[in-house]
């Protein structure tokens, strides 16, 4: 990879950190690397590699090729274009890695009923409503 594409790569992991109000060990955290690790690619010192760019995207809802972008504006203004990503989501992935194999496997069953519960509550006030005249 070009050196130049490196520092690319590096400054816009740099907005995005800073446009989340993440710290370069929370980033590091959320794509179980080393804040090391995390830095060198920041500063441009180090390729990541794609498995990292694709994760991170994954997490922040957008495609992997945004961080290619050269110009920081245009970069800036396409993260903000995809606000999916929330505290609440840093919350939850921080304690699903905390958790124990068999805990995390509670935990996504306990997903799955919340889910299946909105579901039914959905359809049960769809139903009221459509009963209203």
């Amino acid at each position: 990879m070009k050196l130049e594409t490196q520092k690319n790569i590096g400054q816009n992991l740099r907005i995005l950190r800073l446009s989340k109000g993440l710290s370069q060990s929370q980033l590091a955290d959320i794509t179980g690397i080393s804040r090391n690790l995390y830095a060198a690619y920041e500063l441009g010192n180090r390729t990541p590699d794609a498995e990292f760019l694709y994760q991170l995207s994954g997490v922040f809802g957008f495609e992997m090729s945004i961080f290619f972008e050269k110009t920081p504006e245009l970069f800036l203004r396409m993260i903000e274009e995809k606000e999916l990503f929330d505290k609440g989501f840093l919350e939850l992935s921080s304690l699903y890695k905390q958790l124990s194999v068999f805990s995390r496997g509670r935990l996504l069953e306990r997903g799955q009923w919340l889910l299946s519960m909105d579901s039914q509550t959905r359809s049960r006030r769809e139903a009221i409503y459509a009963k209203k005249p």
